[in-house]
Parts: structure tokens; C-alpha cells; sequence
């Protein structure tokens, strides 16, 4: 009774029904996922709203949206069994197959799928010995049998094909143990430097986490500082390079820099950092009507060309600042535009708002100081904020590996697909009859002319006397 059972649970494992339903209920389990909000990447204020507007909707998208379903250990059966599945059936695929492939089968007349007959004014032995010169010399595999007066040809080529077949499924095991290794082991944070800031590489001093896997390695601490930032532009206008140089502390003694391009991260142990965008950092200088400093401190404003505006909220006053930064002070009458992205003279239109009143607009420059009310603002410094991503995923490599697998595997299986031949030669009157059967596994309209090729080439002089070809 156990042993029967555990034949059932064998044969349900390597079916392919299993496999299927397999894949449909992880894709299912995607798409519901990948339709969900990513809480991840609310703002605060609306992560609130929807916490206490929708709780449910909440709840459902904290726990079954694509970026916390698939960190989760229920998440790992499907891709396990899968894999599980997959690696039964190609094990019981290479033990029927390695024997296979050392012999030639023998298929019966009616398994063959197309067919040519030729009679030779030749004697039967010189045409065998034709015959079996040409297959060796073409590399097929053959066995030749004789049997009342006639001769046949048993031939295979690509047998050992069905390796490219086990290297696809061996890639996609690999892509199964990548994927799982993703999951478990994967970082994906952000984190946020302005020039002269130094930071420690550390989880606490991200400035958000997308993503932690249960088994993912601990930050290892380097003190992280933004020495500059630099934009090119072609033309004053068409980006040609940006580059964060940085240094890095693993201690006092131990200082080496190094420069973070868009599509060139730099690698940190084995984490890897990407510079995503960046900004200005204008320092503002905030004093009373009596000369008091209330605030001094640099302020990350989102870089734009446009009328779009950031805002900050000066702490511990009612004073609000929306300002946007015009890298090249270019005037039009009594507006300000930009000419350039870069800073080369740069001005701050500033807007302040006290309890949500206005209090006034003025274009501020580098160094110069505005009055809003009972508040001296001076634009003091501008400096460059840059956004780094930071990832580490085991899984990475080992998906890379299983790409090639596939890839290899798939092209290797199409330059050595499985063919068989049959040929008869058997002596009628004083000509030798020659019967050539053949089938291929994958392309067959492909084999159709492969076989006339093998018939012109092993019977050049029968060419004219064919009789014809027919496919069964």
C-alpha cells in the first residue's frame, strides 16, 4: 500500500500535467501580485490614507503584492516543486537515454515517414560497398544486417542530441536555485549623498529598503562620502556624462576613491552601487528680523528645467520654503530662465508661505539674501545631491549561467537533431534494388532533403532511373 502510494506521488511528480499546473498557479500568483499596490512605494502620508481609508485593500497588498508575496517561504513550495519535478524527469531521462545512444535502433518500415526507391544495373556487393562508404563518410551511426539475399542499413545521426535537451532542463534548474537564491538572499535599498557628506554603509542609514530577503548578508559599515558630482553637457544642453566621485573609509588609513557612473556601478564587497539621478543642495541661511540664526543647512531640491517646484518645511518655525533652483541665471525682461543645466550661475526662485499664507516670491542668487516678512533667507552655497542604488542578489550569477544553459542548450539541440535512415538493397534480376527510408525527430520538411541529398550523393548514376518519391 505505502509502496503503491509512493508510486502514484513518483508518476505525478514527472507528469507533465503537474509540471503545467505547476507553472500556471506561479504566473496566477504573479499577475494577481503585479496588480496590487506596492506599499513599498507609497509616500508616508499615503501609506496612512490607505491604512486607515482602505485597511483591507492594505492588509492584501502587504502580504500578496509581488514584492512581499514572493519574499515569503509559502511562495518558495511552487518554484521548489517545480524544480523537484524538473529534476526527477531529467534524471529519468538520461538513464533511458545514455544506453539509447551507444546502439543503433532498429524501427520497423512503418515508423519511417518518407521514402525513395532506385534500381541499379550494378551487382549487389559494390553497391552495399557504396552504400556503407558514403553513411561512414556522412558520420551516421550504422549497423548493417543481412538477411535472405538482401542487405539493410540501420543508421542514426544526432543521437547524442539529447544532451542539448538535459543542458536546457540543467539551465533551468539553475534558473530555479537563481530565483530562490534571489528571494532568500537579495538587498535593494536606496540611499541619498550630498557633496561633503559621509555616511556609513550601513542598513540604518538608507534612506529606504525595497526589498530584504531573509538571508541577506549585513552591510558591512565603510564610511561612504560624496567628494563631487559632475554633469557634462554638449552644447549646454545634450548630457554627455555624469559622475559621482567618492571615497571610501574601511578605516582611518584606509582611503581609496572612486567614480560611480550612470551604467558603471561600483562594486563594494559584494554589493553594487548605481547612481540613479541627482539634484542641487542649495544652503540656506535662515535669520529674524534681529539677525538671529534660526536655520542653516543644505536642503535636497528635486533638479528641474521646468516650473515644477520642491518645498521643505523649516523646522521648528510655521515657515515653509517652495523654491526651484535655475542653474543659469539667463533673463528674459523680468523673468529668470535657464540657459544651462549646469550651475554656472545659478538662482533660486523661492516662495515662502507662513501657516499657509504667502509672504511673497523672489529670485534669490548665490549669496544674495531676501526678505519674507519677519525672515532674512540667504541663498549661501549650492552644492549636488546624488541618488545611489545599492542591490546585492545572489541569484544574479547563477541566472546568468542558466541563460546560457537554455541558450546553448536549445542551439545545441537544433544542430543535432535525431534522425534515422533505413536503407534495403536487395538483388532483383541482374539489377540491385536500394530502398531508402528515413524520419527526423524535430523538422522534418528539412529531412525530406537531406534524403534526396544522401540518395544523389550515394547513387549519383540513378539519378535519370528514379522511380519517384512518396512520404507514408
Amino acid at each position: 500500500m505505502k509502496s503503491d502510494l509512493l508510486g502514484k506521488t513518483y508518476r505525478f511528480l514527472i507528469s507533465r500535467q503537474f509540471a503545467v499546473w505547476s507553472l500556471i498557479l506561479l504566473a496566477l500568483a504573479l499577475i494577481v501580485g503585479g496588480t496590487l499596490p506596492d506599499v513599498s512605494q507609497l509616500s508616508v502620508r499615503e501609506l496612512a490614507e490607505m491604512r486607515q481609508s482602505r485597511p483591507t485593500l492594505y492588509w492584501i497588498s502587504s502580504n500578496l503584492s509581488t514584492q512581499y508575496m514572493t519574499r515569503s517561504p509559502f511562495f518558495l513550495v511552487l518554484p521548489g516543486a517545480i524544480w523537484l519535478s524538473t529534476a526527477l524527469c531529467m534524471i529519468r531521462r538520461l538513464r533511458r537515454e545514455i544506453p539509447r545512444s551507444a546502439s543503433v535502433p532498429r524501427l520497423r518500415e512503418a515508423d519511417f515517414e518518407n521514402s525513395i526507391s532506385v534500381s541499379i544495373d550494378r551487382p549487389l556487393a559494390s553497391v552495399t560497398e557504396r552504400i556503407g562508404s558514403v553513411l561512414r563518410g556522412r558520420r551516421w551511426q550504422t549497423e548493417d544486417v543481412s538477411e535472405n539475399g538482401a542487405v539493410r542499413y540501420f543508421a542514426q545521426k544526432g543521437a547524442h542530441g539529447f544532451w542539448g535537451s538535459a543542458a536546457f532542463h540543467l539551465g533551468m534548474l539553475v534558473f530555479l536555485l537563481g530565483t530562490v537564491a534571489s528571494i532568500l538572499g537579495r538587498f535593494d535599498a536606496e540611499m541619498v549623498l550630498t557633496e561633503g557628506q559621509t555616511l556609513a554603509f550601513a542598513e540604518d542609514q538608507m534612506i529606504r529598503v525595497n526589498g530584504k530577503g531573509r538571508l541577506s548578508p549585513r552591510l558591512p559599515g565603510t564610511l561612504v562620502s560624496l567628494d563631487k558630482f559632475e554633469s557634462r553637457f554638449e552644447q549646454g544642453k545634450y548630457p554627455v556624462d555624469y559622475a559621482a566621485q567618492l571615497s571610501l573609509m574601511d578605516g582611518p588609513l584606509a582611503i581609496r576613491k572612486e567614480v560611480v557612473r550612470v551604467n558603471q556601478p561600483l562594486k563594494l564587497d559584494r554589493w553594487q552601487i548605481f547612481l540613479h539621478r541627482y539634484g542641487f543642495a542649495p544652503r540656506f541661511e535662515i535669520r529674524d528680523e534681529h539677525g538671529k540664526l534660526l536655520f542653516d543647512s543644505f536642503v535636497n531640491l528635486v533638479f528641474t528645467l521646468t516650473d515644477q517646484t520642491d518645498h521643505f518645511d523649516v523646522p521648528q518655525l510655521p515657515l515653509r520654503l517652495e523654491a526651484q533652483v535655475v542653474p543659469e541665471d539667463g533673463r528674459e525682461g523680468v523673468f529668470v530662465v535657464s540657459q544651462s543645466p549646469t550651475p554656472e550661475n545659478p538662482v533660486i526662485r523661492i516662495r515662502a508661505l507662513v501657516d499657509g499664507e504667502s509672504l511673497g516670491e523672489r529670485d534669490v542668487a548665490l549669496g544674495d539674501t531676501a526678505e519674507f516678512g519677519s525672515y532674512r533667507v540667504t541663498f549661501a552655497e549650492l552644492r549636488h545631491w546624488a541618488w545611489f542604488g545599492v542591490v546585492y542578489d545572489p541569484g544574479y550569477m547563477l541566472i546568468v549561467i542558466a541563460f546560457a544553459l537554455c541558450v546553448a542548450g536549445l542551439a545545441y539541440r537544433f544542430i543535432y537533431s535525431e534522425k534515422w535512415l533505413h536503407v534495403k538493397v536487395e538483388q532483383r534480376d541482374d539489377a540491385a534494388m536500394v530502398s531508402l527510408a528515413g524520419r527526423s525527430r524535430y523538422f522534418p520538411a528539412l529531412f525530406e532533403r537531406e534524403i534526396e541529398d544522401i540518395r544523389k550523393q550515394l547513387l549519383p548514376e540513378a539519378a535519370a532511373g528514379a522511380r519517384g518519391g512518396d512520404a507514408r
